[in-house]
């Protein structure tokens, strides 16, 4: 359990998922499998984020078209 709230509050700060290995002593990434609850919820929040910055950027672009001659 103690692992699990580790790897829930390095991934929620947005530690890279390599530190996150050595932190827990997994040998390899894949094992960070055992704590997908913690992770399934940070997928989430990525695609929010991902959304958000394309949409930004489409609108961007949208209007640099708009005004560009």
């Amino acid at each position: 359990m103690e692992n699990a709230s580790a790897v829930g509050l390095a991934v929620s700060v947005g530690a890279h998922v390599k530190a996150v290995q050595r932190m827990v002593g997994h040998p390899n990434p894949m094992a960070l499998g055992t704590y997908a609850g913690p992770l399934d919820e940070d997928v989430h929040d990525v695609a929010d984020r991902l959304t958000r910055r394309s949409n930004l950027l489409r609108t961007t672009a949208e209007t640099l078209a708009s005004v560009t001659p």
